[in-house]
């Protein structure tokens, strides 16, 4: 995937008919984002991904009843 744009969605599932509002938020654990990553939507794109982008990032989805935390690692 090196040199290439890399797109990862955060998934938000919700089966009741009153969609409550909520807000999404993407890190990078233990680091720095990229200037090359964008946040659009639900997605976090980092364009021409190269070694340095290696690392964990974590999608975080608040509502007023909580939130909700999944992590991706991307490695060598």
């Amino acid at each position: 995937v090196y040199d290439s744009n890399v797109k990862i969605d955060c998934e938000i599932l919700n089966d009741l008919d009153n969609v409550d509002s909520f807000s999404i938020e993407w890190n990078r654990i233990g680091a720095l984002m990229s200037e090359r990553s964008n946040v659009i939507e639900n997605s976090l794109i980092i364009n021409k991904f190269h070694f340095s982008d290696l690392g964990d990032y974590s999608c975080i989805v608040s509502n007023d009843a909580g939130q909700t935390i999944k992590s991706i690692r991307f490695c060598a």
